[in-house]
């Protein structure tokens, strides 16, 4: 029976860790370790885990190293066949496991990871309109998840391929984390938070493993509460790890190919938060030093990080309507985020 491993870092997550945890330990699929890492946290996570969740084994960090590191230590230091590092705001589906594991028997060996249905989690109550359904990438080189915003009533659900997983519950095979180990690390040290989850898409991606977008596996997310801990060093690494991705996995001619797209998109982007605060000038110059501080490191890792695909197979990785990609941020910016549904 495959053996799975699921590896949650918490830093101040109590609001749902009880239930994130009881999702994990109530699997139908009983050949399950439950590891939860904490960030130094000063909420009595720990306390919470220790009493009530004996079972789980407990890790507690002096310090907050961060997403990726910590989910590393988990990675390293246990045995599994997959791996979900899970989100401590997220519950999953009591069969969520099972069915990620039908999906990896009854696909194609270069399946690499398995993204679920996962809709918005509304003050602890499970709604259904979609949070994501899997990573889509376009030619500005943003991330946009598929789905995202809409109602399950309102739109067609299929399984698809996709360019990568999402955060915030995806399942990992063992095989592929182990084919993708740069440095020794699965996941970039480097990044402190976000951009963890786009690097691991488009490295996955490049060395021919694929995505599976399966709606048979369902869990509920509380996108954006982690947004009160988005302080200047979160807000520097959103902008920096996103350029030092792109010098990583992007194919020079490609890149060369779409700049007339990517420097536009994000020179708006910068002025409008400019605009919105002009702090933001502090933002952009930390996030300069960042990418100038490992350019060099992330330029040599191309090495450990070369394709198997070729350029038109690289190509194929961008979703191709772009009228589609504006009209749609159009739509949800406006239209359909100013509240989730909840069914009922």
């Amino acid at each position: 029976m495959d053996k799975v491993l699921i590896g949650i870092v918490g830093y101040n997550s109590i609001d749902l860790l009880d239930k994130c945890l009881l999702s994990a330990i109530e699997q139908t699929w009983k050949n399950i370790d439950v590891v939860y890492f904490d960030n130094a946290s000063t909420d009595g996570s720990i306390a919470l885990v220790k009493e009530k969740f004996k079972t789980i084994t407990c890790i507690q960090n002096p310090n907050n190293i961060g997403f990726g590191p910590a989910h590393n230590s988990i990675i390293q230091n246990n045995f599994y066949d997959f791996y979900i590092p899970l989100n401590p705001d997220v519950i999953l589906d009591e069969g969520f496991v099972d069915q990620a594991i039908r999906c990896f028997h009854s696909e194609t060996p270069d399946l690499g990871a398995v993204n679920g249905l996962v809709c918005y989690l509304k003050n602890g109550v499970k709604s259904d309109q979609i949070y994501s359904c899997g990573h889509l990438m376009y030619k500005d080189r943003r991330i946009h998840d598929l789905y995202r915003g809409d109602l399950l009533p309102m739109v067609e659900i299929r399984g698809q391929y996709i360019f990568g997983p999402n955060g915030a519950c995806p399942v990992l095979s063992y095989r592929m984390i182990s084919s993708l180990m740069i440095n020794g690390f699965f996941y970039e040290p480097v990044f402190f938070f976000t951009g963890d989850d786009i690097d691991v898409s488009w490295r996955m991606a490049r060395k021919g493993w694929k995505c599976l977008f399966s709606p048979k596996l369902r869990a509920w997310h509380a996108a954006g509460s982690t947004k009160k801990y988005w302080c200047l060093k979160i807000r520097v690494e959103y902008i920096a790890n996103r350029y030092l991705v792109i010098l990583r996995n992007d194919h020079p001619l490609l890149f060369l190919r779409d700049c007339f797209i990517i420097f536009p998109v994000d020179i708006l982007y910068f002025v409008l938060n400019f605009l919105k605060r002009p702090s933001f000038i502090v933002v952009i110059t930390m996030s300069l030093l960042k990418i100038s501080k490992y350019f060099s490191y992330f330029l040599k890792s191309r090495h450990q990080n070369t394709s198997k695909l070729t350029l038109v197979e690289l190509n194929s990785l961008f979703t191709g309507n772009y009228f589609s990609r504006i009209t749609y941020l159009f739509k949800n910016h406006f239209f359909q985020y100013r509240k989730i549904h909840i069914p009922g």
